[in-house]
């Protein structure tokens, strides 16, 4: 698996585990370029997305994947709980 961030060729597992709500397997790796060392999620099976934790974007798309949500939906919601 490539890094999200560098795009090096290399990363390690630190944790797998299965999901318990979809057929994912959830992985927690590590980038093993040492100039950059990001650590991020994958979501393989399923829905075959990245998320990274440096990355707003892709939590945003990841989140409306899963609630079925259009992201301007999520938007809304954000917005509003912000307002609380």
């Amino acid at each position: 698996m490539h890094c999200i961030e560098c795009k090096h060729p290399k990363t390690r597992v630190l944790r797998s585990r299965p999901e318990p709500t979809s057929p994912s397997v959830v992985r927690v790796r590590l980038c093993e370029n040492p100039a950059c060392s990001a650590i991020f999620t994958t979501y393989e099976g399923g829905l075959n997305v990245l998320r990274s934790r440096s990355n707003p974007q892709a939590v945003r798309v990841l989140a409306s994947q899963i609630a079925l949500l259009p992201t301007e939906q999520l938007d809304a919601l954000k917005d509003l709980v912000a307002g609380m």
